[in-house]
């Protein structure tokens, strides 16, 4: 019998809808992870087109402000937004990256 507890149900995150990129209006954003060790495994949403350079689309953010931005248009409820950035807020808090005087 599987069954999943509610402790677990509330660990996992939502999945959180990809939007045409906001800035180009030319493509679908894309889910990445970092790689650099000051934000190691944080989530970010960009454009594909997006260079590091800086050339290309400029879409580029932190998962927290990109449900953010979802929310304020409409685009996922307002509890979805808060248990993903709840969970992204106890994240950078154990990695020692929360500046709290910020939340």
């Amino acid at each position: 019998m599987a069954s999943s507890s509610p402790a677990s149900a509330c660990t996992r995150r939502k999945k959180v809808p990809l939007i045409l990129c906001p800035s180009c209006e030319n493509k679908t954003v894309v889910k990445r992870t970092s790689k650099t060790a000051s934000n190691l495994d944080r989530i970010f949403y960009t454009c594909p087109d997006h260079e590091k350079d800086g050339s290309g689309c400029n879409f580029w953010v932190w998962e927290e402000r990109y449900m953010k931005y979802l929310k304020k248009n409409g685009l996922i409820a307002g509890e979805e937004a808060a248990h993903v950035n709840a969970q992204v807020a106890a994240s950078l808090k154990n990695a020692g990256q929360l500046d709290e005087t910020k939340v």
